[in-house]
This record gives C-alpha cells, structure tokens and sequence, in this order.
C-alpha cells in the first residue's frame, strides 16, 4: 500500500521540469496533472476506452482516452480482497 500511496502523490504533484538556462534542453515544460475524484471504473462505464497499460509499482498503470482528451490511472488491489482494485486517476489534459 505504502508503494501506491507513493505513486499517487506523483499523481497529485506538479511534475517540475528544469527551466531553460539550468542545463536542461530549451523544450522542457512543468507538466500538471489534475487528480480526478472518480474511478477507473467510473470513467470506463461512461466511455474512456484503455489504450495503453503497463507494471507499476505494485499494480497496473493505464492510459485512457476519449476524443482528444488523455487521463492515466494507477490501480493496485485492495489488501484485504485481492479482487478489488483501488484506482487513482488523474486528468493529463
């Protein structure tokens, strides 16, 4: 559990790239994520359809997308009954 709470601060944060003239290549730009107060559940039933997923850290990671807009979820199951998942999502644009 410790592992997904870490994950989902990520998820939470501003992901801070390094500005231009601190070494870092002149196209780095901050990326916010804005966490979303619903499940991946939620979002599959209304119409996100999974484009993408892959290991995280002791669970699933997932891309969805519906028209031009991108979300990413973070799932790991529940500790006392390993066939419910908790999901944390957050809105990439």
């Amino acid at each position: 559990m410790v592992a997904f709470l870490l994950l989902s601060v990520t998820f939470a944060s501003t992901a801070v790239a390094q500005t231009a003239g601190s070494g870092a290549p002149e196209l780095t730009r901050p990326t916010k994520f804005q966490s979303l107060p619903v499940s991946m559940e939620t979002l599959l039933d209304s119409g996100w359809q999974i484009v993408s997923l892959g290991a995280g850290i002791g669970g699933y990671v997932y891309l969805l997308k519906r028209d031009q807009k991108w979300i990413t979820c973070a799932t790991q199951p529940e500790q006392t009954d390993q066939s419910v998942f908790i999901s944390q999502c957050a809105a990439m644009n």
